[in-house]
């Protein structure tokens, strides 16, 4: 009954209140394949471990720069803006604390030295021989879960701790608590600052040490 869209994104389908709410499951477009049917990595039909993510991305891509006449990069950087308007999984961490599953040398980490919780989040990609990485290991930890909208048992989601529609989320917040702090109250305008060129950009975020023009620095 409400005159305005909700800022998390509820109640925009009707029939289904809490789909596109922010910090729900994200939406599949085919159903997951876990190898136990609920958490691990899906495998090969003869049960061994898939080829490195790695090995396939450096085998199937190649990062040739190639002009094209109808598009520039500014077409890149709206396709990011879009889709950070509609997805941002947050990734786990262990007691607040990021998550490594290399060594700063580039190597995997030996998961007997890393705590039982740590081990379940790690799920590091191994580097093929003779990668211009000159490492054998890349880091990759796992995203954080989400319950089930209808709280059954079954194999694990992950969460958008944004609105899942196009709705300028990654402008105006996903909760009412991060709008309210984004708001000044005065003839609808948003709070910024003075950045450093003299121009109004977004507030830094104060719970962070970040400093720069990403994202994760304003409190959007």
């Amino acid at each position: 009954n409400s005159k305005f869209r909700t800022i998390d994104g509820s109640c925009n389908n009707l029939k289904q209140p809490l789909y596109g709410k922010s910090f729900t499951p994200l939406q599949r477009v085919l159903d997951s394949d876990y190898s136990d049917g609920f958490t691990l990595p899906r495998v090969a039909k003869n049960g061994q471990d898939l080829p490195s993510a790695r090995l396939i991305s450096t085998t199937t891509r190649f990062n040739e720069i190639v002009e094209d006449p109808n598009f520039t990069s500014l077409l890149v950087a709206f396709g990011q803006f879009l889709d950070h308007d509609t997805d941002h999984v947050p990734i786990s961490t262990s007691a607040g604390e990021a998550v490594e599953c290399c060594t700063e040398e580039g190597k995997f980490v030996d998961p007997k030295t890393l705590p039982p919780e740590e081990r379940l989040l790690c799920f590091p990609i191994e580097v093929p021989r003779n990668d211009k990485l000159n490492r054998k290991c890349i880091n990759l930890v796992r995203s954080v879960s989400a319950p089930r909208l209808d709280c059954s048992a079954g194999p694990i989601e992950q969460i958008n701790q944004i609105t899942h529609w196009l709705d300028s989320s990654n402008v105006y917040g996903s909760l009412d608590n991060v709008a309210t702090e984004l708001r000044t109250f005065e003839n609808g305008l948003l709070r910024t600052i003075i950045g450093e060129d003299g121009q109004e950009q977004l507030p830094i975020d104060p719970d962070t040490s970040c400093i720069g023009p990403t994202g994760s620095c304003a409190l959007a």
